[in-house]
């Protein structure tokens, strides 16, 4: 028998004593080479008879060996990619064929989960060696995900309010701040100044969803404020003069109306 795969096949030899003639070269039948699969094998047989009829005994080798040279092949119906947010992660699986063995187990080793932040990634990878030292390529697989169930969080220095009278209105700042991506700059809806008369109104609301569908809580800030430059008017009907003598004075009686107040008695 042969040791080892794919190996130089050397005839053996025979050799042969006899009791007149000494020393002789024994007949050696070579039979073919046969195989089942990649299990190959091949026999010699030595004969002799000598001048007398007397027949040695049949002297057989026969050597087996294993014929590979083709590496297996791994495959996998995983494909390297994102898996989004939050995922429930599952190993690829892998399976692999060898012209020899027929179905193979491959060996999967894997590294990680690498942590980055909220960025994960992991890598399978395949690989497998058959008997007679053929290594299949290795097949791997990489994962990359994001874990995040962290809500953004909203905040302003603003605070609702009264502004008071005719001011000038600038738009309240918002900043924001999420554990995966920092600092953000939430989206910022403006509502229309609306008004009753001289009360004037305006709202901002600021709201974020982050990547993995987080919502932040919303904030809002509502300005009031008072627009009016129009001065107030003032009428009378008396008028500046002289009442004669000795009378009973009665002060004037004095009434007024403002755009905003409406009639006004302030003096």
């Amino acid at each position: 028998m042969i040791s080892d795969c794919n190996p130089t096949v050397i005839d053996p030899v025979f050799t042969g004593l006899d009791n007149c003639v000494g020393v002789f070269d024994p007949i050696v039948t070579i039979g073919e080479v046969t195989n089942d699969g990649c299990n190959y094998s091949q026999s010699w047989t030595a004969n002799y008879t000598d001048a007398c009829g007397n027949a040695a005994a049949e002297v057989s080798v026969t050597y087996t060996w294993t014929q590979d040279d083709q590496v297996p092949v791994i495959t996998t119906e995983a494909s390297s990619g994102d898996l989004g947010c939050n995922p429930d992660v599952e190993a690829p699986e892998f399976s692999g064929t060898d012209n020899c063995e027929g179905t193979i187990t491959p060996n999967v080793t894997t590294t990680g989960p690498q942590i980055n932040g909220c960025a994960y990634t992991q890598t399978w990878t395949a690989t497998y060696t058959d008997a007679c030292d053929n290594d299949a390529v290795p097949v791997s697989i990489t994962y990359t995900w994001t874990v995040d169930t962290q809500l953004p969080v909203i905040s302003t220095e603003a605070s609702s309010g009264d502004l008071g009278c005719n001011p000038t209105v600038i738009d309240p700042v918002f900043t924001g701040l999420d554990n995966c991506v920092g600092v953000f700059d939430p989206i910022v809806t403006i509502g229309e100044v609306t008004n009753d008369g001289c009360n004037y109104s305006q709202s901002w609301t600021a709201n974020y969803t982050d990547a993995c569908g987080n919502e932040a809580a919303e904030v809002s800030v509502t300005y009031t404020w008072t627009q009016d430059d129009q001065v107030p008017v003032i009428t009378t009907e008396a008028s500046s003069g002289d009442l004669g003598c000795n009378p009973d004075v009665e002060a004037p009686e004095f009434s007024g109306t403002d755009n905003c107040e409406g009639t006004i008695t302030r003096m």
